[in-house]
């Protein structure tokens, strides 16, 4: 049971945020820039693994000292798919390439 939960767990967080980063947003980016869209998808993903790795690095350590009546983990974990569910909206809507990498780094955050 605990093995299945582990296994299932990063699918569903990484199904939406991995299939939104790899087909999505370069379909996005296509529409509202052919010219650049090359150039927009790969600042986007450089810039966000490198905001994210920072981001794990630091959440991590946050969480490890947070002591609430939630556990240590769960408030970053509520906080973090709200911020994500926020993004995904506002990214839709956007109409700036530049936007939308600055919103996706929120969101790698």
């Amino acid at each position: 049971m605990v093995s299945s939960a582990m296994f299932l767990a990063p699918l569903c967080w990484y199904g939406p945020i991995g299939s939104t980063r790899s087909v999505l947003i370069p379909q996005l980016f296509a529409n509202l820039d052919p010219v650049h869209k090359v150039w927009a998808v790969g600042i986007l993903a450089t810039v966000a693994s490198i905001t994210g790795a920072i981001a794990n690095l630091l959440f991590g350590a946050f969480s490890d000292v947070t002591r609430s009546r939630f556990g240590k983990r769960k408030p970053y974990i509520v906080l973090g798919t709200i911020v994500i569910a926020i993004s995904l909206v506002v990214i839709a809507n956007v109409k700036s390439i530049m936007a939308i990498i600055l919103i996706w780094i929120i969101a790698a955050a």
